[in-house]
């Protein structure tokens, strides 16, 4: 029995810290001695210790996520500066697509990031799509973590989180009817905002948000 393997993509500061929390709660929760079961009664594998990999930032580097590069280094502002910079993201997607491919993960968490994090997991379930076979059955599990803004533009969006996600996690309260009535077929669990957690608590504790997201994923793991 192999440890459980996730991706964690944030290309953006507050994105690295959320996703950096969320690597060390789980990981407290997966090598927990308590054993969780699945909707459909199964034992999640517990007492093992995940693997965390993907790109992001500091915060994720000191949580013990492994980094293939330091996405946050590449983050820009507006629509002019991704136009100026397309050929470099371009560049940082196929070289982590390629990681994905080759590491395979059991699930994949993006952490904010809309514009990236949602081609990136078009792009997987695509991959998987076209080589599922006799010799790969690689399908992952992925996450979203922090709603793109598909109620305020571009709500089509919303069609493609449906067609390629297992979850999105929610911060805002109303997210969750918004896609009821928009798109049925996602799963949204709201979690809460993070800053509330950290407001409300004088001391350095992952904010309630996160631990309520811990258990969600884990029922999806």
């Amino acid at each position: 029995m192999k440890p459980p393997s996730i991706m964690l993509i944030a290309g953006e500061t507050s994105g690295d810290t959320l996703a950096a929390e969320l690597a060390v709660s789980l990981r407290r929760q997966l090598t927990s001695t308590d054993t969780v079961y699945t909707r459909d009664s199964q034992p999640l594998r517990t007492g093992l210790e995940p693997h965390f990999f993907g790109a992001g930032g500091p915060h994720m580097r000191a949580a013990g996520v492994e980094l293939a590069f330091d996405l946050t280094q590449h983050s820009v502002i507006g629509v002019s500066d991704v136009l100026k910079n397309y050929l470099k993201f371009r560049r940082l997607f196929h070289q982590l697509l390629k990681v994905a491919i080759e590491r395979q993960p059991e699930v994949i968490i993006g952490v904010d990031y809309g514009g990236f994090n949602l081609r990136f997991g078009q792009a997987i379930k695509r991959h998987a799509r076209t080589h599922r076979g006799a010799f790969s059955n690689w399908n992952p599990r992925l996450v979203q973590f922090v709603s793109p803004q598909v109620w305020a533009s571009r709500a089509g969006r919303a069609y493609q989180l449906e067609r390629d996600y297992d979850l999105l996690l929610s911060i805002f309260p109303f997210e969750q009817d918004w896609y009821a009535q928009k798109t049925p077929g996602v799963r949204v669990e709201f979690v809460g905002h993070p800053m509330v957690g950290r407001f409300q608590s004088s001391k350095f504790q992952a904010p309630s948000s996160t631990r309520q997201g811990d258990s969600t994923l884990l029922l999806l793991l």
